[in-house]
């Protein structure tokens, strides 16, 4: 039964996630690099980014804010998004801040 299993097996390719969610813990935590892709998420596009320091692929969070800051992006375009902290929300909840720098064509 094992063999038979793995010869099913051999014709397909294991699937591989090629990014890591992007989870900042302390403000100042930042990525920066480059957009290499972008997906529909639940509050609008996600947004993959490759770091430049550590050349790893991230997730941006799917949190409005990162989202509504980086709408018009796309892939290619060089961005640095910090995360700067969390504030109180009406409803009394916390609400993660970020800001996203958009590199300038310097060309």
């Amino acid at each position: 039964m094992k063999n038979e299993t793995q010869q099913k097996i051999s014709k397909y390719k294991q699937v591989k996630k090629e990014f890591t969610f992007w989870l900042p813990f302390e403000p100042g935590d930042f990525v920066q690099g480059e957009i290499t892709g972008k997906f529909k998420g639940q509050y609008g596009e996600q947004f993959i980014i490759l770091n430049e320091d550590d050349k790893l692929s991230y997730c941006m969070p799917n949190h409005a804010v990162i989202n509504s800051l980086m709408d018009g992006m796309k892939k290619g375009d060089s961005v640095r998004v910090v995360y700067t902290g969390e504030k109180d929300t009406p409803k009394g909840t916390k609400m993660k801040l970020y800001e996203v720098y958009l590199r300038e064509n310097t060309e």
